[in-house]
This record gives structure tokens, sequence and C-alpha cells, in this order.
């Protein structure tokens, strides 16, 4: 996958086709960088292989090598995308022909989502606070571009694909080296999909968002933060005016959020909350706020739902044991597994 990526990208970037003839052999071949072409020649600003001024040909010393940021490959359901950051283009790629399209998506895109069941996607402009939704049209692509708030670096779509949102992810600014910019530590920007009818709207969740969660009707999502969980209702929020969506506690304030892991169950109804070194799962009721605790024999190293969200499994490696944990319950059986080495 990612060698058809490179390959085609090639052609977007020197806007010719993939047929780049016989290797080696002739100049005006598409490139992203001289190394890619012929002994004594280089890369030009066109993404095209050209003599240097007063160059001979052959013989002379390969010029700096030209690096062009792209981001990740992400797949939708015949299309892969690619944000083209350096030109402020997103590339289209035809799986079946590898034609390549390059559509202006805004300023240094980064961050791609593509729209579950159709070919569409979604791509964040770093740096003016616009998101861009892009849909295929033949040839061409057709766009809508609503305004979000600045230097977002993470997207998430729902599973039916009717709604996204859009975050500042800290810990993912750190580990880019900030090359986003710093953006809101308690707002998220949530956008309606359905075709023809696109707009955002801008929320205040609460601190420090984690990561983003949807039920699997697509109805709600889920911001986790620094002091709990942000139910939003989707269809309400996007038809309505900004506005605050306070969050809802899952554990003691004073439990550093590093040692807790919060997952929301298919249904939307439960949060599932594993605290490190405590001997317990809590079982959080999103509607009423109520937390239950189900004792374990020891602290869970690990935990996963069942698809349809009535079951929590957690393995609690030093009690050999996995304990099946009815949501709707909080109680627990267990299943003993004293002959077998447990960590996921």
């Amino acid at each position: 996958m990612r060698t058809l990526v490179w390959l085609a990208l090639k052609g977007a970037c020197g806007g010719s086709n993939l047929d780049y003839g016989a290797a080696g052999t002739d100049a005006g071949i598409g490139c992203l960088a001289s190394n890619e072409c012929p002994t004594g020649y280089v890369c030009n600003d066109f993404g095209q292989c050209e003599m240097p001024g007063g160059g001979s040909g052959s013989g002379s010393a390969a010029p700096p090598e030209t690096e062009i940021q792209l981001g990740a490959p992400i797949s939708a359901q015949r299309y892969v995308y690619v944000a083209m950051t350096a030109q402020d283009e997103l590339a289209r790629i035809d799986g079946r022909t590898l034609a390549v399209i390059a559509t202006p998506v805004g300023k240094a895109p980064r961050e791609v989502a593509t729209i579950p069941g159709t070919d569409g996607a979604v791509v964040l402009d770093s740096e003016n606070g616009t998101a861009t939704v892009v849909r295929p049209n033949g040839t061409t692509d057709q766009i809508r571009v609503l305004p979000t708030l600045q230097h977002l670096n993470r997207l998430d779509i729902d599973p039916t694909g009717s709604y996204a949102v859009a975050w500042f992810d800290l810990q993912k600014a750190i580990a880019d080296n900030g090359i986003s910019g710093i953006g809101s530590f308690q707002d998220v920007t949530v956008i309606a999909l359905a075709q023809g009818s696109e707009h955002a709207v801008n929320l205040t969740v609460g601190f420090r968002p984690r990561n983003v969660q949807f039920d699997d009707a697509g109805t709600h999502a889920y911001v986790v933060t620094q002091d709990g969980v942000s139910a939003i209702d989707m269809a309400y929020a996007t038809g309505h005016e900004p506005a605050i969506v306070p969050p809802i506690p899952v554990a003691d304030p004073s439990v550093p959020p590093e040692d807790l892991e919060v997952q929301i169950v298919a249904t939307g109804a439960y949060a599932a909350v594993r605290q490190a070194g405590l001997p317990a799962l809590r079982i959080v009721d999103l509607a009423t706020g109520t937390a239950r605790e189900v004792p374990l024999g020891s602290p869970a190293t690990d935990i996963d739902l069942a698809p349809d969200g009535s079951r929590v499994y957690a393995v609690a490696r030093d009690a050999a044991q996995l304990a099946v944990v009815d949501v709707a319950t909080a109680t627990a059986e267990t299943v003993d597994l004293s002959d077998a080495t447990l960590g996921s």
C-alpha cells in the first residue's frame, strides 16, 4: 500500500501520469526529490527532472535531497487519501487506476479521516481553523469548508458517518513537537456530515480531552477528559448554538488521569473504568452519574468490552482470573486461569 501511494503521489506532484518510461533515461519524468532523477539531473519546483543550468548531464554531483511532508495514507472504500501538507492539498488516489486528484483544503493539512460507508473524507486545516469535507465526484471533488477552532490535531468520525468531533490532543502535540500549534484545552468542534447540510458547532467540554468514543448508533459522542466524560447528544448539539457540556465524574478527582482507562459500552449507557492498582472495576451510569464498584481478585491489567455492550471482561493477572462483568447489574463471574500466563 505504501509503495502504491508513493508512486501515485509522484504523479500528483509532477503533474503527470504514472508512466515514467525507461528508468534513468528520460528527463522530464515526475519526481519528489533529485535523487529520483537520472544522474546529472535535478528535481525542479514543478516536480520534474531537468538539467541544472550549465550542467553537462553526466558526472555531476547529486544535488541536496528535498523532502516533501506528507500525511499518513488513509483508505476509504475505493480511494486512498494523503494530506500533502507542504502543498496545502489533499491527494485522492484511485485504488483501481492509481489516478491522482489533488484538492486544495486549507493551510498545512495533516489530519484526515474517511467517512464510514462512503468514499468521502474530512481534513483539518492545521493553522487557520477549518475542516474541509471532500466527496469524490468523477474527476473532481465536491468540497464544503466549515469553520472550526484553531490548531485542532485529532479528528474522530462516528461509525455511521453522520458526525465528527475535532479536538486538540496535547499528548499528540507534544509527540509532534508542537508543529500544529497549541489548541483549546477545553473545547471541541462537532460537525454534522449530512451531505448538503454540513455544519459545525463549538462546544465546551471537560478539561484536557484524552480521547473520543461513540455509541454504535452514532447518536452520541463521549469525550473522555481529565475530569470525567462529556456526553454529547450530536443531533441536539449540531442543531443549537455553542454550549457547555459538563463532564460526568468517573473516578475520584485525586486519581491521576494517567492511571485510568475509560471505555464506553456500545449502547452508550455506561462507562467501564479501570484504575491502576485498584482491585475493582467501576461501572458508571452515564445518564445518572451513579457509580458502582465490582470487586476483582487483583487489580485489572486490561479490560475489553462485549460488542453488544452487555459485558466487560477484566483480566486480573495476579489472581490468575478473568472476570466477566454484567454491566447492567454490576456483578461478576470469574474464570479460573491459574494454569495460564495472563496479561491482556
